[in-house]
């Protein structure tokens, strides 16, 4: 887009390029022992006026524009976030569109509450990258390159995020019209529980939102957002999806319990349960 050559404007898609950007804010800041520190001539910086930068916008409400607006915010400066998330805030998620509504709301209210301004920017889809499958396909290819071809496997899009104090969850199909879209009627629930014994201390607050599809009962997906426990429960919902279980089974699964670690019913199971009970 126009400007995207200004002095200020930086893309971060490598560790390299991040340094750039705190060697930016910071001259010797970003250079370690062993690293080589990026050119003077790609920083494009004038040195007088390192320390004037006070506001910051990072376009992309994925993981990576997710980290970069805590570590600004960190730096005491001004942060504005902007995406081209399918909906205003008020009418829908503008922040991490697959997680569902449920999660967005909670991010971007938890992201508004640290100061950070969201703006959107076009009415469409997000490229959703991820490192393990990115990971595993590099895997494949070098493998079958070398003579043994062996398959990438199915992806069930599950992605982890840390939100200032929160972590954020999700995997599988949420929204309903992608649902829709891959032929599903999907239906949904979303509950409020809680990631410890309520007798136990420490205990917080965890919202699930899960779907299913109608006909079938089959799990489509879900996402989990509080201060503790969502980042490894959601690996049990990715192993559901797939297995292509139901969430009557999801919600028949013998889980671990311990008070300092979840509830009776985990939330899982909880908000398998909830779907489940609209499919009967």
């Amino acid at each position: 887009m126009p400007g995207w050559d200004l002095d200020g404007v930086f893309t971060v898609r490598s560790p390299e390029e991040g340094r750039a950007r705190r060697e930016y804010l910071t001259p010797g800041e970003a250079h370690h022992p062993g690293v080589e520190a990026p050119p003077a001539s790609e920083l494009q910086v004038d040195v007088e006026h390192l320390h004037e930068v006070e506001t910051v916008a990072v376009v992309g409400a994925n993981k990576i524009g997710l980290e970069l607006v805590e570590a600004f915010d960190g730096r005491d400066l001004d942060v504005r976030l902007v995406d081209q998330g399918r909906h205003l805030f008020e009418g829908g998620p503008l922040t991490l569109p697959p997680f569902g509504a449920a999660a967005a709301g909670l991010v971007e209210g938890h992201l508004r509450e640290h100061g950070v301004d969201l703006h959107p920017v076009a009415d469409a889809p997000v490229a959703l990258p991820l490192g393990l499958a990115a990971n595993r396909s590099g895997r494949a290819v070098g493998s079958t390159v070398a003579g043994t071809p062996i398959p990438v496997g199915p992806v069930a899009g599950t992605v982890v995020v840390k939100v200032f104090d929160l972590e954020v969850a999700c995997t599988g199909l949420l929204d309903p019209d992608d649902a829709r879209e891959a032929g599903y009627d999907p239906v949904s629930e979303t509950i409020t529980t809680i990631s410890r014994a309520h007798y136990y201390p420490g205990w917080s607050r965890i919202v699930v939102e899960m779907a299913a599809d109608r006909e079938t009962g089959r799990l489509l997906g879900a996402g989990l957002v509080g201060q503790e426990g969502c980042a490894h429960r959601i690996n049990a919902v990715a192993t559901a999806l797939h297995a292509e279980m139901t969430v009557g089974e999801v919600g028949n699964l013998d889980l671990g319990y311990s008070p300092p670690f979840g509830p009776v019913w985990d939330p899982v199971l909880t908000a398998a349960k909830a779907v489940g009970g609209d499919l009967d």
